[in-house]
């Protein structure tokens, strides 16, 4: 499924008892990036290092990596998701976040790896 520029209401909130699929705000960045990224190159921790280096270029550390099924990528750089409340994220940070991702333009709306299913609520 492509990114989403904009999120239509009915996958933000609940709906008669079903609880849409996960949507994460924010820019692309793939476990090859990360790797080029981390500063310290020990196997199995490219991401999370690749990861720590973007926070730090950032400086926002409330920044979340996630997994995602979008056009090839594995995971966003975070800034919230449909499940939580909308908090703005300081345009210094969306600037610095598209650079240190190589992403273009704005953050966009990317389907969850997990959670990408209408689950009935109980």
């Amino acid at each position: 499924m492509p990114p989403l520029a904009d999120l239509p209401n009915d996958l933000l909130l609940p709906s008669k008892g079903n609880l849409p699929p996960l949507f994460r705000y924010g820019y692309p960045v793939d476990r090859k990036l990360l790797g080029q990224l981390a500063t310290v190159k020990k196997e199995g921790l490219e991401v999370v290092q690749g990861m720590r280096t973007i926070r730090e270029h950032v400086n926002w550390h409330d920044l979340k990596l996630v997994g995602v099924l979008n056009e090839g990528f594995h995971a966003i750089i975070e800034f919230r998701n449909s499940y939580d409340s909308i908090t703005p994220v300081p345009p210094d940070v969306a600037e610095k976040s598209e650079g240190a991702s190589g992403a273009g333009g704005p953050p966009k709306w990317y389907i969850d790896a997990e959670k990408y299913r209408w689950t009935r609520l109980a």
